[in-house]
């Protein structure tokens, strides 16, 4: 099994694997290497070549032809697609049979809909947070892991 944590930019994953101790075996994870995303525009002069004030206007204050509607949302979708690329490709070579997710909830319902259908019908669980930046144990802690050395 693995643990794929997702928000815009960025992607980490874990493999749950057997800690053989003296007196029983628990999950732990352990992370692994995951391809770096491409970087979002930082700057809108960095998506758009139009400077400030440029746009042709009618007079009326607010009142701005050509402005860039929709911009925010359009690079915000591109994120998601690459995500759902990045795990599309992870789950697969991974060859799992059931995987977990942790997306923050803005994003989660659209980044599971652009995922292919046999890596969606593998996701066991699917948690409405941002664990991106949350320690292993803290990670380990939010999933449920004590019946998925098996999976």
């Amino acid at each position: 099994m693995i643990i794929i944590l997702a928000d815009l930019g960025s992607i980490r994953a874990f493999r749950v694997v057997a800690n053989v101790n003296q007196t029983e075996v628990r999950p732990v994870l352990k992370e692994m290497e995951v391809a770096a995303l491409p970087e979002p525009p930082q700057r809108l002069g960095e998506t758009v070549s139009d400077q400030a004030g440029r746009f042709r206007s009618d007079g009326s204050p607010g009142a701005v032809s050509g402005e860039a509607h929709g911009l925010a949302l359009e690079q915000e979708r591109r994120c998601i697609v690459d995500l759902a690329d990045a795990i599309n490709s992870l789950v697969k070579s991974e060859g799992v049979e059931k995987w977990a997710l942790a997306a923050p909830q803005p994003i989660n319902a659209r980044l599971v809909e652009a995922l292919d259908s046999e890596v969606c019908d593998r996701l066991a669980q699917n948690l409405k947070t941002n664990l991106g930046k949350q320690s292993v144990l803290e990670i380990q802690e939010r999933f449920d892991l004590r019946d998925r050395l098996s999976l």
